[in-house]
């Protein structure tokens, strides 16, 4: 596998995350928590290959990330914050928060 993150820019809301220097085209969309406790498993078509997946808060309120469904124990990524994972083939992870319409960008590209 071949592919090198060049530059990473996570911009002010309401703009998605941009991705360069990686093979394949970038996929960015927006993705509502629409229930409070409710785990979301995203991207809802995960790549059939490796991907590099942005997940940016453009909330008010925290994001919770997890890489198996539940709403304890999560990660926390904070109100106008990112964090980028490396997936493998056709995984999803879990993203919760305890305030129902919550609003994240995700942005992803195979690597």
């Amino acid at each position: 596998m071949t592919g090198e993150i060049k530059r990473i820019i996570t911009p002010k809301a309401p703009k998605t995350a941009e991705i360069f220097g990686l093979s394949g085209n970038a996929v960015d969309t927006i993705f509502v928590l629409t229930k409070a406790y409710t785990p979301y498993g995203v991207p809802v078509n995960p790549p059939d290959r490796f991907y590099v997946l942005i997940i940016y808060n453009n909330s008010t309120d925290d994001v919770y990330f997890r890489f198996t469904p539940g709403i304890t124990g999560g990660i926390k990524i904070a109100p106008e914050s990112s964090l980028s994972i490396d997936l493998g083939t056709n995984q999803k992870v879990y993203l919760y928060s305890y305030s129902p319409g919550v609003v994240v960008n995700l942005s992803y590209v195979a690597i």
